[in-house]
């Protein structure tokens, strides 16, 4: 697929999920009944479709991109607690050339913002998770141990059972 084909089939498909969720929205908003009403996890379920499929069709555009394929790992390296004013600093005087190095010849963002709590691990949960702390229950840097009912570590938990969620790697 041409890059020019494979933009404007992204650029359609992704107006089309805008009107289709504004649909779904509307019609749950004038449904006569509370049975007639999408569930909150129907209506995810029908988000996760949208972005699954919205992702599909980037993806085909991107495999155009030269080097789209090459790598065969990638490294995810953050920086927790860093301010990126203060790294724009160091970069700007040249006190940072291995950083400096890693951004020109990776990719990266000075965009990412934190997931509330401000907390390290709920906010890593959510990177490698692709979901918010509603969704994968880490609230707290707090440990505990999700393992089968048949399985024991020997400490008692002092916080209620969790909810494995399925990751990037599952």
């Amino acid at each position: 697929m041409s890059k020019p084909v494979a933009l404007t089939a992204l650029v359609v498909f992704v107006v089309l999920a805008v009107v289709l969720t504004f649909a779904v929205l509307a019609w749950q908003v004038q449904a006569p009944k509370a049975n007639d009403r999408l569930s909150s996890r129907s209506i995810m379920g029908f988000r996760a479709l949208v972005l699954r499929l919205a992702f599909a069709v980037a993806n085909a555009a991107a495999k155009d991109a030269s080097g789209f394929g090459l790598a065969q790992h990638a490294v995810i390296f953050g920086l927790d607690g860093l301010d990126v004013r203060c790294l724009h600093q160091a970069l700007d005087n040249g006190l940072a050339p291995h950083m400096h190095y890693l951004r020109s010849h990776g990719v990266y963002t000075d965009n990412a913002r934190n997931n509330r709590p401000a907390v390290s691990l709920p906010n890593w949960a959510t990177i490698f998770y692709g979901a918010s702390v509603m969704f994968h229950g880490v609230t707290s840097n707090a440990w505990s141990y999700c393992a089968p009912s048949n399985l024991s570590v020997g400490i008692p938990s002092i916080l209620p059972p969790c909810v494995v969620y399925p990751d990037l790697f599952s």
